[in-house]
């Protein structure tokens, strides 16, 4: 209702007393509301204008710069690599991808990659000359090889190490082989292959001298346990064995307990002692 000059007169207290109380719950629920909306609208056009830029032709990675001195890796293999792993532009590059992939060159053992403003990269590399070559068995029996593991570079092999099974083993291979590296080589032993067959049978061998390439035997270690069987032994080495390491030509560690051990005598003659009278597994 108006006056005559048009104008809504206002409502006294017992006047907006008399309004239908749906009016003010409505009223209520428009100012409570009202200030979510305007943030929930705010945080979607954030979220568009920082897909906008994400996703333009912005903050591109122009450059790419190796921070270390090398001495064993090409500084160009480790930018070539770097480029053909780059997707996306500095705001959303997958650094740990990169870095994978920097860890698989010969030579490599660590990698870090870091963003440096506005569009770079730096690349920051831990060399080895400790390797393994990984070969691959295939089912007819051929092996594949060309394929480098790189160890901790504290290591010292006169000899590359070879780890050898079908791939669906390769990564238990390369783990079990870093996990008792250390405690073999402290005890003057050098692992040469690590193997293991397509029905789970695992085999190391070992040389008793760095410098003797010749002068080496078996370690047969059953489908289970290879960690512990292969510490078991270590630990056992150097007081049951070590004296007379020219002559082992097998040590059968398939044993709950203890192993048995096959000998090479002066006349190549080959026999067997038992260390220990346990059960064999399967």
């Amino acid at each position: 209702m108006t006056d005559k000059f048009g104008s809504v007169p206002r409502l006294n207290p017992s006047q907006r007393s008399a309004m239908p109380e749906s009016d003010e719950s409505t009223s209520r629920v428009v100012r409570r509301t009202l200030p979510i909306l305007v943030v929930l609208m705010s945080f979607v056009a954030l979220a568009l204008s920082a897909d906008r830029v994400i996703r333009s032709g912005y903050f591109t990675i122009q450059r790419v710069e190796v921070t270390t001195r090398l001495d064993v890796v090409d500084r160009a293999k480790v930018e070539r690599s770097v480029w053909r792993s780059v997707s996306g532009n500095y705001l959303n590059v997958d650094l740990g991808k990169i870095e994978a992939e920097l860890e698989m060159l010969p030579g490599v053992y660590r990698s870090v990659v870091r963003r440096v403003w506005p569009n770079s990269l730096a690349i920051e590399i831990t060399e080895t000359h400790a390797r393994a070559e990984y070969r691959q068995a295939g089912l007819q029996g051929n092996v594949s090889g060309g394929r480098f593991i790189n160890l901790a570079p504290e290591y010292v092999l006169s000899v590359m190490p070879v780890l050898e099974g079908p791939s669906a083993y390769r990564e238990q291979l390369t783990e079990t082989f870093r996990a008792v590296l250390p405690q073999l080589m402290r005890v003057g032993l050098s692992p040469r292959r690590l193997s293991v067959s397509h029905s789970g049978r695992w085999e190391l061998e070992l040389a008793t001298d760095a410098t003797l390439t010749d002068s080496s035997f078996l370690l047969l270690l059953g489908r289970e346990d290879i960690r512990q069987k292969a510490e078991r032994f270590a630990a056992s080495y150097p007081d049951a064995l070590a004296n007379r390491a020219a002559f082992l030509a097998r040590v059968d560690m398939r044993y709950a307990n203890g192993f048995a051990v096959r000998w090479v005598d002066a006349a190549d003659q080959e026999r067997y002692q038992l260390a220990a009278r346990t059960a064999l597994e399967n």
